[in-house]
Order: structure tokens, then sequence, then C-alpha cells
């Protein structure tokens, strides 16, 4: 976090001296403004460089985005504004767009190649952006990878739960089979009890009755 806010501080120092700068250059020629000019080209160059750090830094810390990333908006509006201003100062109304003398010769190709380095430096961000995307397209595979590993897994376990239920349920269908068959034979053996202890009651009274009630009412 400090050295993140330490890149920001840093970058608008810079900017300060680009100001003072695009300043000086509306009121000076020649030689001078060509210095000028140079010395701001470098600092524009550093504060990209400043610019492209703290996106690294963003990135490493993806947690901290919300707070990074105005700050680095703000930045990113900031230079461009101040690459306007250079090249308004330096290709004003008031020489036309390019004059035939030296100076304003140098000074064109001092911005042709303050441009280049701009696309140039523009590339290279394009490019770790790119790098970036295909760095979380690999872990957003490698994880749904996983994910679908894990899946699989649980369906094996869910299709061997559902087998185990079959199982169950198979030997308790067995079980209840069973169960009827015995409360059936108990049943059946009571019946028969029963009947058998009818038929005893009956001879003893058929025996009872032929051998002390007949005589008494002969």
């Amino acid at each position: 976090m400090e050295d993140f806010f330490a890149y920001s501080e840093n970058f608008i120092d810079h900017t300060r001296v680009i100001q003072d700068n695009i300043q000086k250059m509306e009121f000076t020629s020649g030689e001078r403004k060509k210095q000028l000019f140079r010395e701001t080209d470098r600092e524009i160059v550093e504060c990209e460089s400043i610019l492209s750090k703290m996106e690294d830094f963003k990135r490493r810390y993806p947690e901290e985005t919300m707070t990074f990333r105005p700050k680095i908006r703000s930045h990113s509006q900031e230079l461009n504004e101040l690459k306007k201003q250079l090249k308004k100062v330096n290709f004003d109304g008031n020489s036309g767009l390019l004059s035939a003398n030296n100076d304003n010769l140098e000074l064109w190709n001092e911005k042709q190649r303050y441009d280049i380095l701009g696309a140039y430096d523009t590339q290279k961000k394009t490019d770790k952006r790119i790098d970036h995307s295909i760095d979380i397209a690999k872990e957003t595979e490698e994880m749904a990878k996983d994910t679908l590993d894990l899946l699989e897994g649980q369906g094996r376990q869910l299709k061997n739960a559902n087998d185990n239920l079959d199982y169950i349920d198979e030997n308790m269908s067995r079980s209840n089979k069973i169960m009827r068959q015995m409360y059936y034979k108990v049943l059946s053996n009571k019946i028969l009890l029963i009947l058998f202890i009818c038929v005893e009651l009956v001879a003893i009274l058929i025996i009872v009755y032929f051998k002390w009630i007949k005589d008494l009412f002969n």
C-alpha cells in the first residue's frame, strides 16, 4: 500500500515539472524551446513508467482494486491532458501547422519520436493486459478442471449410495417376505392348536356324558 502511494506522489512531482515546462515553452523559442521539449518528453516517459508500475501493483493486489483504480484513472487522464497541451504549445495556430525553418523541423522530429515512444508504451501495456488475461484464462481453466473432477467424484459417490440403497431395499423386501411367512406360520399353528383344544374338549364332554350323565338319566 505505501509503495503504491509513493508512486502516486512521485507521479505528481513529475507532472508539476511538466506543467512548468509547458508554461515556459509558451514564451520561449529556438534552442531553449527544444531543450524544454526534450526535458518534458523525458518527464512524460517517466510518468508513463510510473503508471505502468502502479498497474502492476494493482494486478498483484486485486483485493485493493477499488482503492487503486480511481487513482490510476485520475493520473492517466491528467497525463493525457498534459500531452495535448504539449502538442498544442509546439504546433499552435500562430506559426501554421509546420514551418520550413530548421527549429520547427527539429521540433516536429521530436514530436514524432514522442508519438512513437507513446505508441510503443501503449503497446507494452496492451501486451501486459493480454498476458494477464491469458493467465486468468489458464487459472479459470484449471479451476474448471478441478471442479469437474470434484463433480465427477461426487457423482460416483452418489451412484454408489444409490446402489447401496437398492441393495438395502432388496434386503428389506426379502426380510418383509420372511416376516410374513413367519406370521402366517405362527397364525396357522395357533389355529391348529385351538382346533386341537376344541377336539379334546369335545372328546372329554363325550366321555363324561357316556360315563356319568347317561347313567343318571337311566
